[in-house]
């Protein structure tokens, strides 16, 4: 973090400067620097490794007599964070390679659940767990966050709700679900928060794609609703309902505090943490760590001790005592 500490009336001209000095870069990318409540939106072109490195926020936060300049949220470092680099076109191999590398580096997992550590959806904190602290999340953050780099990035991404099915045919808790769709030639589901899931992006046109965990397609419900369905050795099941419509990060806020305390959360109960491979899955589930490798599953049962062990080389998660 780089924190810059001078006037409010001085910050736009230092910016100015500070774009002006870089010279001819790597890539583009656009920047909002916020004076007060004002914003102004800069091209600053520059290389990773200058203070310019990606395109995020500058915030400014009142202290006193003066003024601090604080980079919040990092691109880059996001995009690093998930072993990936800055597209240079907003196409479908592009976003299907963001999504994987994400699902690949960036677990699904409930340990602050477990623990009754809160969980708000205010992007920087978010930001501060996945990429400073190289942590994982559940939907709302996983997502919340994935969709702004998606549009930092150039998407037309907008966030979307989801009814989950249960595995005995039930509905969960209805729209406590948070997805991404992205409007490409034709609208895809993106969703890197799902845990066992696809990794790659979904068309609702109703083709089917099939990955490591099984053949997927959406199906349209009516002219509201959409399901996505997931088939395994020809047994077809709807994973979750969705609609079309836009929602905010906001929106989820009784969903989340849902899914931190009740007993009817899935959440609640054990710890979960998982994340996609390059040929499956690994996923840990209480104490039984599970390796799926090209659809074979191989489970391990793990003494506390191994377990601390298992969280911090398969998923580089060290919780603090």
């Amino acid at each position: 973090m780089v924190v810059l500490a001078m006037p409010a009336e001085d910050l736009a001209l230092f910016s100015l400067l500070l774009f002006i000095y870089f010279k001819p870069p790597a890539y583009q990318q656009k920047r909002a620097v916020f004076i007060g409540k004002k914003q102004l939106n800069i091209v600053v072109q520059a290389d990773s490794n200058s203070v310019f490195n990606g395109s995020g926020h500058a915030t400014i936060k009142e202290d006193r007599d003066r003024k601090e300049w604080v980079w919040s949220m990092d691109t880059i470092a996001y995009l690093k964070r998930f072993n990936a680099y800055p597209v240079e076109e907003c196409y479908l191999q592009d976003l299907a390679r963001l999504q994987s590398l994400h699902m690949q580096n960036v677990p699904f997992e409930n340990l602050d659940v477990i623990r009754e550590v809160p969980i708000y959806l205010n992007l920087e904190n978010i930001y501060e767990k996945i990429v400073n602290q190289k942590r994982g999340g559940y939907c709302y953050e996983i997502n919340g966050l994935f969709h702004w780099l998606l549009q930092e990035l150039g998407f037309d991404a907008k966030m979307i709700s989801a009814t989950v099915q249960k595995p005995d045919g039930t509905w969960s808790k209805a729209d406590t679900h948070a997805a991404i769709l992205v409007n490409l030639d034709v609208p895809y589901l993106v969703d890197a928060g799902f845990g066992d899931s696809t990794v790659s992006p979904i068309p609702l046109g109703g083709e089917r794609h099939t990955d490591h965990s099984g053949t997927y397609s959406i199906n349209q419900v009516d002219e509201k609703f959409y399901d996505l369905v997931r088939e395994n050795d020809g047994q077809e099941r709807t994973l979750y309902r969705f609609s079309l419509e836009e929602k905010q990060l906001a929106d989820f806020h009784e969903g989340c505090v849902f899914n931190q305390v009740s007993k009817d959360s899935p959440f609640t109960h054990d710890d979960l943490v998982t994340k996609a491979t390059s040929e499956g899955r690994v996923t840990l589930s209480d104490h039984q760590l599970t390796r799926t490798q090209n659809g074979k599953k191989e489970r391990t049962d793990l003494s506390p001790e191994e377990k601390m062990k298992v969280l911090e080389q398969e998923f580089g998660i060290a919780l603090k005592n």
